[in-house]
């Protein structure tokens, strides 16, 4: 058999205590003929000479709740003085237990140790975070205000007012492709103004009238030539109905109609007074159509208004140029042929056969000066006459007009 002795002194606790300032003891705990047997082994001055002290270590060693565990914690009251007693189970000898006694008075110090310790880490720890805040949150912060401000004045239209950061880093490289995106939008709206000043131009100096509404007949656009032929501007009529514009049933009627013929033009021809006091109202032709996006939905209804009162009064002179110029050749070959049937059955004698040829020369050529003017209409018509001068006698062609 292997025999193991080890000895614990009163002396190495005492001189622990002296340089710790911790009460301690050891104390065993054995089973011997059935019975169990504990005894403090080695102990500091104040559990050596306290029999309460050292009661309350045994019956807390005894325990049956601590026998299992490896650490426990007991609270232990001698006189006015409470203590805290640690124990815990030597690794060599499972029996042997090391007991260290703090006084509460001491926990509550070292509490308060901590807690302040903790309140100074916590003040120093807010004081970095304040640090941080002012430091870095508050540049983020500051150019974030920048980009709003910058962004409020974009939306009023001011395209001057960019992001000067100079922080050489993200911020600031966030700051110039803002600034390129404002003048990316500036560049586009300038480009949109031309265009737009340009299709208004375009538009408002058509020679026909142009009414855009929506689909309601609310008014979206019109030119100067449809505010004169209507006799109202757009200004004030803008967004609003224009059904309430017009008089004329006949266009309210293309206006309306235009909503349910949807694969075709609307087309009207009506007669109204552009100018007031107009003694002849003027003819106009109304075309409507629906206007449609990409989606193939309906947006819109356009309307073109064009004055043809010249154009009905250039085919109201062709048509009576037709009707004289019809008539006048009809008379000559209307005599020619005649004079043709005459000789053809006539017995006549010679002198008689030569005045009917006579009648049909003078006839033809009256038909062929006819036919020359329609000749030189049509060449000056084209541009392609040629002009003879030459001395007349005026009074010889006074005389024959």
């Amino acid at each position: 058999p292997i025999i193991t002795e080890f000895k614990l002194s009163n002396d190495y606790l005492d001189k622990l205590q002296e340089k710790r300032g911790y009460e301690a003891a050891y104390i065993i705990s054995s089973k011997f003929r059935k019975k169990i047997k504990t005894e403090i082994l080695a102990a500091t001055k104040l559990i050596s000479t306290n029999t309460d002290i050292q009661n309350q270590l045994i019956k807390a060693i005894l325990e049956p709740s601590n026998k299992r565990l490896t650490n426990f914690f007991v609270d232990i009251k001698t006189g006015d003085n409470s203590y805290k007693a640690i124990f815990e189970k030597m690794n060599f000898k499972k029996n042997l237990f090391a007991v260290v006694i703090v006084p509460n008075n001491d926990i509550h110090k070292t509490s308060i140790r901590i807690i302040i310790s903790a309140f100074i880490m916590l003040t120093i720890i807010s004081i970095w975070l304040f640090l941080i805040y002012s430091i870095i949150i508050k540049k983020i912060i500051y150019s974030l205000e920048k980009f709003h401000n910058s962004s409020k004045e974009i939306i009023k239209g001011n395209f001057e007012n960019t992001v000067d950061i100079d922080s050489g880093d993200e911020i600031e490289d966030l700051a110039n492709i803002f600034n390129q995106m404002i003048e990316s939008i500036k560049e586009a709206e300038t480009d949109l103004k031309n265009e737009k000043d340009r299709l208004a131009a375009i538009i408002s100096n058509i020679p026909v009238g142009i009414i855009l509404t929506d689909t309601e007949n609310n008014l979206i656009l019109a030119n100067n030539q449809a505010e004169q032929m209507f006799q109202f501007s757009i200004n004030p009529v803008k967004g609003k109905t224009i059904l309430q514009y017009i008089d004329n049933e006949e266009i309210l009627k293309a206006l309306i109609d235009a909503k349910t013929h949807e694969k075709e033009h609307v087309k009207r021809e009506l007669q109204i007074e552009i100018n007031e006091g107009q003694e002849v109202p003027s003819n106009i032709m109304l075309t409507s159509c629906l206007l449609r996006n990409r989606k193939k939905e309906n947006i819109g209804i356009i309307t073109v208004i064009r004055d043809i009162t010249h154009q009905r009064e250039l085919e109201e002179l062709r048509d009576g140029f037709l009707k004289t110029a019809t008539h006048e050749l009809r008379t000559p070959l209307t005599s020619i042929i005649g004079f043709i049937e005459l000789l053809n059955t006539s017995e006549k004698e010679e002198l008689e056969r030569k005045k009917y040829l006579d009648i049909i020369y003078k006839e033809a050529k009256d038909l062929k000066i006819i036919i020359d003017d329609l000749l030189d209409l049509s060449k000056i018509k084209a541009g392609t006459i040629s002009m003879h001068v030459s001395n007349i006698n005026i009074y010889a062609f006074l005389d024959r007009v």
